[in-house]
């Protein structure tokens, strides 16, 4: 009698025993979209169109190297500065009304966070700050602050398309409290690389 009652427990078992189910394929739910939300989406993917203004050019490199071509802007004007018996004035110039751009002095305006212990070196990146322009009428004015868009330019000429840039970087060697040296310029004079960039940036913008 009890071999029986095992036989029976055993298949009340094997009968609520399945086997294991194969994953099943993820389901897609149906859903509606509002009008708004297609109209975010188009919108989203829409490219963005920006205007540009191109100037014929010559480029005066740190190595007194010069290069002809054609560069472009994304604005046609510029807000300058000038003195006049005693007082700042400020006016918009349009490019198409400007003889050439000076690149006078660069700031470090980003420096690496991380400082290597054993070497002690700093990553400093220098950019364009203070810029002399002058007019095909021939007034001098004075621009302070950054021109995001003269850091990087696309020139193209006879030869294709190259690239030019106005910003560097060089690596200050630390030697000691207050000594080192700048590994590019090889100067251990801590301002040197303000007004004295690397030879391979562009300096002067002359306008045709």
């Amino acid at each position: 009698m009890i071999p029986i009652i095992i036989f029976l427990i055993l298949y009340k078992l094997n009968a609520q025993i399945k086997e294991p189910s194969l994953p099943k394929e993820p389901s897609i739910t149906n859903f509606k979209i509002t009008n708004k939300e297609v109209k975010n989406e188009k919108k989203e993917s829409e490219p963005v169109s920006v205007n540009l203004y191109s100037y014929n050019v010559s480029i005066t490199f740190a190595n007194k190297k010069i290069l002809s071509g054609i560069v472009s802007f994304p604005t046609d004007e510029i807000k300058v500065t000038h003195t006049k018996e005693g007082f700042l004035f400020r006016k918009i110039l349009k490019w198409s009304e400007i003889k050439s751009l000076t690149i006078l002095e660069w700031k470090p305006f980003s420096q690496s966070s991380e400082k290597n212990i054993k070497t002690n070196i700093l990553t400093y990146y220098f950019y364009p700050y203070k810029f002399k322009i002058i007019s095909k009428l021939g007034d001098e004015y004075d621009y302070e602050g950054r021109i995001p868009y003269l850091d990087k330019l696309i020139l193209t000429n006879e030869y294709g398309s190259t690239d030019i840039y106005s910003f560097f970087v060089d690596y200050w060697i630390v030697k000691g409290k207050n000594i080192g040296f700048w590994q590019n310029a090889k100067i251990s004079n801590f301002y040197y690389p303000f007004r004295n960039p690397n030879k391979k940036v562009f300096k002067i913008i002359n306008f045709k």
